[in-house]
């Protein structure tokens, strides 16, 4: 029941959403998905603008973890 609930927010609400964003980057990591794939499941637009958000993700997750000394 969760997963449906769960999975009727997500389709409902805009593509851009980070938590959206951070499901299609763990679909894309765990599982053998492609990116158009992920996209059209969970609603978030043309590959090519999945694929730019999804870099956008790994890029400031990468910025998080690396943090300058002041």
């Amino acid at each position: 029941m969760f997963c449906v609930l769960l999975t009727e927010l997500l389709l409902r609400n805009a593509y851009e959403l980070p938590e959206k964003v951070a499901l299609a980057a763990r679909l894309r990591q765990e599982t053998t998905l492609t990116i158009k794939a992920i996209a059209a499941r969970l609603q978030m637009g043309s590959r090519k603008s999945t694929t730019t958000r999804l870099q956008e993700h790994k890029r400031k997750a990468q910025d998080d973890r690396i943090m300058p000394l002041l």
